[in-house]
């Protein structure tokens, strides 16, 4: 196993990730709304998908505001335009994501976001994810999440139910996309939680993926494979790995990983098990404190 500290390339890493902490919001052009009744409600459509297919056809900005409930999926934002950028908003953890078909199901993303032709992001904030289970062992097996841009104050749970084997996902991110103010929990116990993974980070970079102010609790906390991302003010809680280090250069600030098995390991780095050539986690402390656990629930959500 070959380790290397590059601290050139980590101290970009950390201001490539503060630039874009600092991006301003998209500017909406307008405003689709799916179970809302507001003035702000420049258009209103029967559920979810078809809002997101609506703003997928636009070349301006949208934001889509859904309303508290149970929402059937799965959903997917691709558009092939330059869709002007999206930003999906509900009503905090009242506004529930999930497939809830009768019947497990398999590879399935419940919400699919991808940015447009033209780069702009499709961000997501104030909703709960929840995994619907899987019937058979695949790696990876159904995703909470695979992100588009930021997200922001959403809550995900996994299938306490899966069979032994499966590794179902919380989030996916790429580079340059973020995870803040979040809460992810994935079963810890089998048979859904035997290989249960909170945040996956893949990708050529940069720009990094950042993971901001959020608590993971999973059997595996945050895997990072040839890529680079930055973890802040943040609380990641596993059975096997807090953070896994495949190839890929990582910097914790300000973080806690605490595994809660006899055997469990706090961080693992290592290179050569992805192809990579080198691997390596720095670790600051500024001095600032931790993520407080819920305190997402208490903000603001979005509105009509």
């Amino acid at each position: 196993m070959r380790r290397e500290c590059a601290s050139r390339a980590l101290g970009s890493l950390v201001g490539a990730a503060v630039a874009l902490a600092l991006t301003p919001s998209l500017i909406h052009a307008a405003t689709i709304c799916v179970a809302v009744s507001a003035p702000s409600c420049g258009s209103n459509q029967p559920d979810v998908q078809a809002a997101l297919d609506a703003a997928e056809l636009t070349a301006e900005a949208d934001r889509v505001v859904v309303g508290a409930g149970i929402f059937d999926g799965p959903f997917v934002y691709a558009p092939s335009i330059d869709a002007g950028g999206l930003d999906l908003v509900g009503q905090g953890p009242q506004t529930i994501l999930t497939e809830s078909s009768d019947a497990p199901v398999d590879g399935v993303v419940v919400l699919d976001l991808r940015a447009d032709v033209a780069g702009n992001a499709a961000n997501v904030s104030d909703l709960a994810v929840h995994i619907p289970s899987n019937t058979m062992a695949l790696n990876p097996g159904n995703i909470g999440i695979d992100a588009g841009g930021v997200v922001q104050r959403v809550e995900i749970s996994g299938s306490p139910t899966d069979p032994p084997g499966n590794v179902q996902v919380g989030i996916l991110l790429g580079p340059g996309e973020r995870l803040t103010d979040s809460e992810i929990r994935m079963p810890s116990a089998p048979p859904g939680g035997s290989f249960a993974t909170g945040v996956r980070v893949t990708g050529a970079a940069p720009p990094p993926a950042e993971i901001s102010t959020s608590v993971i609790t999973a059997p595996l906390g945050i895997e990072v494979v040839r890529t680079q991302v930055l973890v802040s003010r943040s609380v990641v809680t596993s059975r096997t790995k807090g953070i896994d280090v495949c190839g890929s250069e990582v910097v914790a600030e300000d973080s806690v990983v605490r595994p809660f098995d006899d055997f469990g390991i706090g961080i693992s780095v290592n290179a050569g098990r992805c192809g990579g050539t080198v691997a390596s986690l720095t670790a600051r402390h500024r001095r600032r404190q931790p993520y407080a656990e819920g305190r997402w629930r208490r903000g603001g959500a979005g509105r009509g």
